[in-house]
């Protein structure tokens, strides 16, 4: 199996054993029997429902990047750590613009004994500190680790919870077999269903749903418990 993808992922996909030969975008691949889109696959396999649909696959953290984001953690603050990323997509294109209010965020996040890890791709001047503000405590701001997914990978990897909106990293957390809190907008995109409190691409990752008439307060609040009874969990474990 050849597989030509996103550059950035390359490495990650090479150490799969399930790829023979894996390479960016326009690089030549040997001559092929067949040759698919992977987007067309569910079609192509009549995978029409949840059941039929295969588990993610498993992408390996580095070791070394895996120690150098652990030292970097620890630095930040003491554990439990909680990832954070509340916008994503094409902000230009509405359909794959994903975008919560902060103050969700910081209303589910006020309360809760964890250190927040910024993970926003490109935010916006002093919406860190902002946030930091909101929920009465620093905000690790690693949100340059999404220049390079090996140290993205990493973090989602050692992190205790994301909350999020859809986004690469929710892909790598799940690669890692870990899951998410993802919030999703309404109206959702395909990936989290237009109803219910999972994904079948995603199991184990709770979904938050924007209500169309209130808003994120339902979301944020189910939310809160939610992070409360996981660290509870986590620690008496």
């Amino acid at each position: 199996v050849a597989y030509r993808g996103d550059p950035r992922l390359s490495a990650m996909f090479g150490r799969m054993n399930i790829l023979s030969d894996c390479g960016p975008i326009g690089m030549r691949a040997a001559p092929a029997d067949l040759a698919y889109c992977a987007a067309d696959l569910p079609h192509l396999l009549a995978a029409n429902d949840a059941p039929a649909t295969p588990p993610s696959i498993v992408l390996a953290p580095l070791p070394d990047r895996v120690e150098a984001i652990r030292a970097r953690l620890a630095a930040a603050g003491p554990a439990p750590y909680i990832g954070l990323t509340w916008r994503a997509g094409i902000q230009q294109r509405d359909r794959l613009s994903k975008i919560v209010p902060q103050d969700a965020i910081s209303t589910a996040l006020r309360g809760i004994e964890a250190t927040p890890i910024a993970l926003q791709r490109m935010p916006a001047e002093s919406e860190i500190d902002t946030l930091a503000n909101d929920i009465g405590r620093p905000v690790a701001d690693f949100t340059d680790l999404n220049d390079d997914l090996e140290d993205m990978l990493a973090c989602v990897g050692l992190i205790d919870d994301y909350v999020c909106v859809s986004n690469t990293n929710v892909h790598l957390r799940a690669a890692c077999g870990l899951p998410s809190g993802v919030l999703v907008p309404h109206p959702p995109e395909f990936r989290w269903m237009s109803t219910g409190e999972e994904s079948p691409w995603f199991p184990n990752c709770p979904l938050y749903r924007e209500d169309y008439r209130n808003g994120w307060a339902i979301a944020a609040e189910k939310l809160a418990n939610d992070l409360k009874t996981a660290l509870e969990a986590g620690s008496n474990g």
